[in-house]
């Protein structure tokens, strides 16, 4: 029996173990030429992208100084997590909308098996999105150029403000002590 032929997907998730800068780009370059995929590598510094994970980037809450005096008193990047995500879609905090209604600001939920992965913001008309995949890196990238661990199935979810956010994580935050 003949193997599939890998996917762009499949592909970007091969390549995002990878640890070493130059070792990756190398290998993001020829998935790249491979595929002809548009995604494009936002460059950051790298102690402040160690600092927040993709759901606290899409909620904007990154440069929030009450974020990262949690993010010191926790020593830990990953406050705002998939379950912090899920308890803000359950308790309606998170307000799911149709995609014919997404517009720039609106977040994209990625789900496995309807499991909570990954997040991003729409920041086009044309659906692309800003998202922070791994430790390493932010990317631009359209709606679906995304690693295929982050699962097949998206929704789309309009958000509070940052500082309702803020509220909300430190609460959440409170509750897990």
């Amino acid at each position: 029996m003949r193997a599939e032929p890998e996917t762009l997907r499949v592909a970007l998730d091969r390549i995002m173990s990878i640890q070493f800068p130059t070792v990756f780009q190398s290998a993001f370059d020829e998935v790249q030429r491979e595929y002809g995929h548009t995604i494009r590598i936002i460059p950051g510094d790298k102690k402040w992208l160690e600092t927040f994970n993709c759901y606290a980037f899409a909620l904007g809450i990154v440069d929030s100084p009450r974020y990262q005096t949690l993010v010191q008193k926790h020593c830990n990047g990953a406050l705002a997590n998939s379950h912090f995500m899920s308890a803000l879609l359950a308790c309606g905090e998170l307000t799911k909308i149709d995609e014919a209604r997404v517009r720039v600001g609106n977040l994209v939920l990625y789900l496995a098996e309807g499991r909570l992965t990954h997040a991003g913001i729409v920041f086009t008309g044309s659906q692309r999105v800003r998202s922070k995949w791994g430790p390493n890196e932010l990317y631009e990238h359209a709606l679906w150029e995304v690693p295929q661990s982050y699962g097949g199935q998206k929704q789309f979810v309009d958000a509070p403000d940052k500082d309702r956010i803020t509220d909300l994580l430190e609460r959440y935050m409170a509750q897990l002590q």
